[in-house]
């Protein structure tokens, strides 16, 4: 006579391991942000001085913001937290960007020192994200660019309050006594 296990405690195995309602993921892990990390910059090829500039925006709400140059000087460096109601526009911009459906490129970015702007979702799903020419995004990546450029402007301008709530902002290229020692005063403006 052949011996069977029974099928309920197998049962019960199976559905331990299964995925919850409330999570998607195994009991035990907690559920993971509803939008990745986010960088969001811009930068012009033909220049001198500070030329490109990054915001990240992390899925916990820490923001980080730096430009530099093209030897990898550091011009400026903020860091701080994002505003509730600065995530909450990045959710639901982000909920309604179709990622599928966004090209690598468009237009022609920093054609004839023109600039260009890009978004890059940092996780592991394609597509990455965009570039574009400065100043003119993509109607796929509007609506986050409509969050994110107010935001990488207040964080260039050191303005605490305005989206973000600032912890440190350094200028790396300004004097004890506050005045501008950069090499050139007049870098392209992002914003």
């Amino acid at each position: 006579m052949r011996r069977t296990l029974p099928l309920f405690p197998l049962f019960l195995l199976l559905a331990a391991c299964a995925p919850t309602r409330e999570t998607g993921t195994n009991p035990g892990t907690p559920p993971g942000p509803d939008r990745p990390e986010i960088a969001f910059g811009w930068s012009f090829g033909e220049c001198w001085g500070e030329c490109q500039g990054e915001l990240i925006v992390s899925s916990d709400g820490a923001v980080s913001y730096e430009t530099s140059g093209w030897e990898n000087e550091v011009y400026l460096w903020v860091t701080g937290t994002a505003h509730d109601a600065t995530l909450d526009a990045l959710e639901a911009a982000y909920d309604a960007t179709d990622r599928d459906g966004l090209e690598s490129v468009y237009g022609c970015p920093d054609c004839a020192d023109g600039g260009r702007e890009y978004l890059r979702f940092l996780d592991d799903l394609d597509p990455a994200g965009s570039d574009w020419e400065w100043g003119g995004p993509p109607i796929a990546l509007e609506d986050l660019w409509d969050v994110l450029r107010p935001l990488a402007d207040a964080m260039r301008a050191c303005n605490d309050g305005e989206g973000y709530d600032q912890d440190r902002c350094d200028a790396a290229f300004v004097d004890g006594d506050g005045e501008d020692t950069d090499p050139d005063p007049s870098p392209p403006p992002p914003g």
